[in-house]
C-alpha cells in the first residue's frame, strides 16, 4: 500500500550542487509524501526531466555549469507547465524579481524553513493544473508507452 501511495504522489526534482542540501531537502519532501529525485547539476536535471515524469523542480540559483536561472529558462522552453522554485543563499531582491519575471513559481532564501519550503512546493504544484498531476501517472492507450499529460510527451514504459 505504501508503494502505491508513493507512486501516486507528485514527483519533485531537487537540483543543488551541495549534496548535503539536496539530501536534506529530498528527505524533507519524501517525509511530506512527495517522490524526491536528486540532481547535482542543471545538466543532470535536464537528463532526469527528459527521462521521467516530474511534477515540479526545486533548484539552487548558483551552481557551476548551468545556473538555476538558466535551468529555469530551459524548463520553461521544454516543459512550460512544470513549476520551478528557486532557492539560494545569495539572493537579492533584483535576482528574485528577475526569476519571477522569467517564470519561477517562487523564490526562497536559504536557510529555508521546513514549513516554508513545503508550503511553496505545494502552492507551485496546486497552481500548475492539479488534475494533470494524477494523469501523468496513468498508462496511455498507446502500446508500450506512457504519456505525461502535463508535458504532452511519451516515453517507453519500463514495466507493464
Amino acid at each position: 500500500m505504501a508503494e502505491r501511495a508513493l507512486a501516486d504522489s507528485p514527483a519533485v526534482l531537487v537540483v543543488d550542487d551541495d549534496a548535503a542540501v539536496s539530501r536534506v531537502l529530498g528527505a524533507l519532501l519524501t517525509q511530506a509524501g512527495f517522490q524526491a529525485t536528486l540532481a547535482s547539476s542543471g545538466e543532470q536535471a535536464l537528463n532526469v526531466l527528459a527521462a521521467r515524469p516530474i511534477d515540479a523542480v526545486v533548484t539552487d540559483l548558483k551552481m557551476p555549469g548551468l545556473s538555476g536561472l538558466e535551468l529555469l529558462g530551459r524548463v520553461q522552453e521544454q516543459w512550460p507547465e512544470i513549476p520551478v522554485v528557486l532557492i539560494t543563499a545569495h539572493g537579492t531582491v533584483a535576482t528574485a524579481v528577475e526569476a519571477m519575471k522569467k517564470g519561477a513559481a517562487d523564490f526562497v532564501q536559504k536557510p529555508f524553513d521546513r514549513e516554508e519550503i513545503l508550503y511553496v512546493v505545494k502552492k507551485a504544484l496546486a497552481a500548475s493544473r492539479p488534475e494533470a498531476l494524477r494523469a501523468s501517472r496513468l498508462p496511455a492507450a498507446a502500446k508500450g508507452t506512457r504519456c505525461s499529460a502535463p508535458r504532452r510527451r511519451c516515453w517507453r514504459a519500463t514495466s507493464a
